[in-house]
């Protein structure tokens, strides 16, 4: 039999990665066996093996491959297997799994026996269907003291049934947990250097302006006699812009971005969705600047590095959009692989950019890491140096749950736990356009680090809570500070908090103002690496003997109105997920009446009344919850978790409506979906020529 011929579907396997499968589960009676080899059909009437001593030649291509597996990438062969109970020192990987002869000497670093004795064909037991295989024997030269394989009798064969992994998931696992001093790690630290691009500033001195802090009191006056436990004052951010105000319309210097981009090229992304994919990214591509870096990571069953971190220079651009169109759609969906690779590209880079950021995209849900008995374990799916520590994320991860298959819950978790945001990509058309805003933002942070401090200006005012999202945020025990990590924030995006204050009586008559509380808020340039400090309005009210038209913040109340729709938002969701859908439906209903009625009628209003409709429609029955209701409510909260825009388009340049439920756009983020609308209006008018 012809070697070449015979690799089958191990094309790619070195000596050392002899052991072809990667055997996640054996069956017999209970107890695990080493299997030494394994064949599988090639056709119906000629079997053919998957294993070989050497690899094909490009000249000499091996045999069609056999039928694809199933959809997780995993396939089950029955075989005949010579029977040796597995000492307990020999179990090498997780879940107990085992290795060949071959491949434990392999582990050891030393030479695998490439040449058999005459193998002996194992008994044939009958089977029922074309994935029959059997078995054999490969007995070394000599006795090996590195496993009980070469000591059971050589008769001892039974019938198994093995779950086994395609070659490149063997690949993988090999290259993860057997690499020795002759075969070491490859690190990803070939990352291009960047360019000098901060310039150092004095502290205190910032390249775009400095932040803008105000506070808001729910009124303008308490009356003297009067005391409260739970007095609202709203701190509002509004971060600079990206222009100097002295010199209107010269661009000021940005932070430049290491972007890594997380793409699913699984077997579902063939096609049209792959074609799309392709095309948004050479819209980022080209929108990136000279001094950005781009490292383009594929993932389907396994994960690959496309691109190292490379500067989006002329050549690296063309480099990195060479790199998009060679990808091609095939395999399951390993998410976590994908992650865990991005997580390797950052961690180990040389030479660090100002701004870092991971984007995903998946159509699929990841069938390798998130299954338990009793749920899913989507944290799993995180690398832990993306995880957040000391109050800051390392590297936010944007996710993007492209169409009705994919597994929101899955990707909502990750970018809650990156400090991310979620978008749900309904129809495959608005790719580019979701893509557009992201890197709209990404493209100008300006702040990094913010840190908000309040501090009671009063003896006898505490705060007494803070309703902060997803913005950690610490009440002193005494009540007398309170602090909240803002971190990163695009050029002219705002945040708002609001903080309850406990605000005592007026001590004296003469006490005609009360100073409630002092904010100062404390973040880092990005552009120049200078540490600012910006000490904001002090949150102060009136002490009439009767404040019975005292004026009520509009600022407040709409915020206020904000945060009870996104609770009300997540209550509903939860009654979804127990299959209470009335009940989730008279949630959003009574909701959205409130902010009806609201004092305020503006935009703000307005457009949480359109987003509150449009997902009491999405939860109303199972089958739209699960169809798209379930990733529509959880980019919604993803948004309002986070104050920031995030896409729930429908379809291309449809508002979604898109000024309204998308009010946290930024004027770069907005800008950058027209460049988008208008490169493929130009497409479109292109191929239509």
């Amino acid at each position: 039999m012809d070697k070449n011929k015979a690799a089958g579907d191990n094309e790619g396997f070195t000596d050392k990665q002899r052991v072809e499968y990667w055997i996640r589960e054996i069956e017999a009676g209970g107890e695990q066996l080493f299997i030494d080899t394994i064949l599988r059909s090639g056709t119906e009437d000629r079997p053919k093996p998957c294993f070989c001593r050497n690899p094909p030649s490009a000249n000499k291509p091996g045999p069609p491959p056999p039928p694809p597996p199933p959809e997780n990438g995993f396939s089950v062969v029955t075989v005949l297997a010579l029977y040796a109970p597995v000492p307990q020192a020999s179990r090498d990987g997780p879940n107990n799994m085992t290795l060949s002869t071959t491949a434990a000497r392999a582990a050891q670093g030393k030479k695998p026996r490439c040449t058999p004795t005459a193998p002996r064909r194992a008994r044939k037991e009958g089977s029922q269907d074309h994935t029959h295989a059997r078995s054999l024997v490969q007995k070394p030269r000599r006795p090996s003291s590195t496993s009980e394989l070469d000591q059971a009798p050589q008769n001892s064969f039974k019938t198994v049934t093995v779950l086994c992994a395609p070659p490149h998931l063997a690949r993988e696992y090999w290259q993860r947990h057997s690499q020795t001093a002759a075969d070491p790690v490859v690190v990803f630290d070939d990352d291009e250097q960047v360019t000098a691009n901060r310039q150092p500033a004095p502290a205190g001195a910032a390249s775009n302006g400095t932040m803008v802090v105000k506070t808001h009191t729910e009124y303008s006056a308490v009356a003297r006699n009067s005391s409260s436990d739970s007095f609202a004052v709203l701190v509002h951010l509004k971060a600079p812009g990206m222009t100097d105000a002295g010199s209107a319309g010269d661009a000021q210097p940005r932070a430049p971005l290491d972007l890594v981009t997380v793409l699913d090229v699984s077997g579902s992304m063939h096609g049209q969705k792959l074609a799309l994919l392709k095309q948004a990214m050479r819209f980022v591509i080209d929108n990136l600047g000279p001094d950005d870096r781009l490292s383009v990571v594929s993932f389907s069953s396994g994960a690959r590095r496309v691109t190292r971190l490379v500067r989006m220079t002329d050549a690296g651009k063309a480099l990195a959009v060479s790199a998009v169109d060679s990808l091609k759609a095939g395999g399951g969906t390993n998410i976590a692989a994908g992650l865990r690779t991005a997580a390797r590209v950052l961690d180990e880079r040389r030479h660090r950019n100002a701004v870092s950021s991971v984007v995903l995209l998946s159509d699929g849900q990841d069938t390798y890491t998130t299954v338990r008995r009793w749920g899913s374990n989507y944290e799993a799916l995180v690398p832990p140096s993306f995880l957040r520590a000391g109050g800051e994320w390392s590297a936010p991860i944007h996710t993007f749950g492209f169409g009705k298959d994919h597994d929101a819950a899955a990707m909502h978790v990750i970018a809650e736990a990156t400090g991310g945001t979620f978008s749900f990509i309904e129809k495959e058309a608005v790719i580019q356009d979701a893509f557009a805003q992201c890197i709209g933002g990404l493209l100008s942070v300006v702040v990094q680090e913010a840190r908000i401090a309040v501090t009671s200006a009063h003896p006898g005012v505490r705060v007494v809570s803070v309703r902060s999202g997803r913005y950690e945020s610490r009440v002193h025990e005494d009540g007398r500070e309170a602090t909240v990590q803002v971190g990163e924030l695009y050029a002219d995006e705002e945040r708002r908090f609001l903080l309850f204050l406990a605000v005592p009586r007026a001590a004296e008559e003469s006490e005609s103002d009360t100073v409630l509380v002092n904010v100062v808020c404390s973040y880092r340039d990005a552009a120049t690496g200078g540490n600012v400090s910006v000490t904001g309005e002090n949150a102060a009210v009136a002490r009439p003997e009767d404040a019975g038209e005292a004026e009520r913040s509009a600022e407040v109340e709409r915020e206020r109105v904000r945060v009870q729709a996104a609770e009300d938002i997540a209550a509903a969701r939860a009654a979804a997920e127990q299959g209470a859908h009335e009940e989730a439906v008279k949630i959003l209903e009574n909701r959205e009446r409130l902010v009806a009625q609201s004092m305020d009628g503006g935009a703000v209003n307005v457009g949480l009344a359109a987003e509150l409709r449009e997902m009491l429609e999405r939860v109303s029955s199972r089958e739209r919850y699960e169809g798209s209701g379930r990733a529509y409510v959880l980019a919604g909260m993803s948004a309002h978790a986070q104050q920031r825009a995030n896409s729930r388009h429908k379809a291309f340049g449809e508002a979604a409506p898109d000024e309204e439920t998308l009010s946290y756009a930024t004027p770069a983020m907005r800008a950058m979906v027209r460049r988008s609308r208008g490169a493929c209006l130009a497409e479109a008018a292109r191929v239509w020529r």
